[in-house]
């Protein structure tokens, strides 16, 4: 089969915190970039200049169509993704439903390529309507008539990361850090790596209907993570085990707006705790193994 090259790639979820990094990836590979906008350019406060910019949302086809028809990209990179339900913005629907818009409209709109950026959790047996519906947006992409390729990421760290100021909130206030226990073990992967690899794809053939788990060189536990963490902040706070069952009652109170730091979030990340393999990506993909360091991919810290 014959290398493609493909020029100019269309991003959704751009403005997230995978997606700053997917762009910077982007640029380093000298591709011809479009943004899809979910929000009003003005209300984001960051600096598009070099860009392509459409307003736009993967649940609305006809402004996917609109950027499409104008942009004319050989490939989509779809980064949208949210861990908790909103009015009119389900799971099933952001996943499934707009995968489903996404795929009709790229096949209409002459798109070669989609690239979608999943979760590792998803081969777990857990039936969540997250993953369950994660799954379902995975089939359909399989089952159409485009080339795909398929990456499935462990926890993301990286500067605005979700994953590691769950902690980092703890870490600031007066109180111990609570973490369960170390059974509850995490691969951490870099949004360098992540990105580098969506950036790989998206520049042709590479990877081209295979689905790839991407995670870190090291399995920590989580009191591993929060002593790294705690290093990087000059932090002498004390770490306590709890049981799993009292951080979901933390996140319940947080819900209801008592000043808890445990979220939803936190409690996603070890119920779906998965541990995967590099050894496909190091076999295919020209990346950089990088190890949690907070001091060196935290530069706000």
């Amino acid at each position: 089969m014959t290398d493609k090259k493909y020029s100019k790639v269309l991003v959704l979820g751009g403005t997230g915190f995978l997606g700053y990094y997917v762009l910077r990836a982007l640029d380093d590979a000298d591709l011809k970039i479009a943004i899809i906008l979910h929000k009003k350019r003005d209300d984001l406060g960051i600096p598009f200049e070099g860009y392509e910019l459409f307003e736009g949302d993967i649940l609305n086809p006809e402004t996917l169509k609109t950027a499409i028809e104008s942009f004319k990209p050989n490939v989509i990179i779809n980064t949208v993704g949210s861990l908790t339900e909103k009015p009119n913005r389900s799971f099933k629907r952001l996943y499934v439903e707009g995968m489903k818009n996404l795929v009709e409209v790229a096949e209409k709109g002459g798109v070669e390529k989609i690239v979608c950026v999943s979760d590792l959790a998803v081969k777990n047996a857990l039936d969540t309507k997250y993953l369950s519906a994660r799954r379902e947006a995975e089939d359909v992409l399989k089952n159409s008539s485009l080339e795909w390729t398929i990456f499935r990421p462990s926890v993301i760290f990286g500067w605005r990361a979700s994953f590691t100021n769950v902690f980092v909130d703890q870490i600031k206030k007066i109180w111990p850090i609570l973490v369960p226990s170390d059974r509850f073990k995490l691969q951490p992967v870099a949004a360098t790596t992540v990105s580098k690899c969506i950036a790989q794809a998206s520049g042709g053939s590479l990877g081209n209907g295979k689905v790839y788990e991407i995670v870190g060189p090291e399995i920590l536990t989580p009191h591993e993570i929060v002593e790294r963490l705690k290093l990087s902040l000059n932090s002498q706070r004390s770490v306590w085990y709890v049981p799993f069952w009292f951080l979901k009652f933390m996140a319940f109170l947080k819900k209801l707006g008592f000043p808890t730091a445990i979220t939803r979030f936190h409690i996603h990340v070890f119920r779906n705790r998965t541990l995967g393999t590099q050894d496909f990506i190091k076999e295919f993909f020209d990346i950089k193994e990088m190890k949690f360091d907070p001091k060196l991919d935290h530069p706000l810290y």
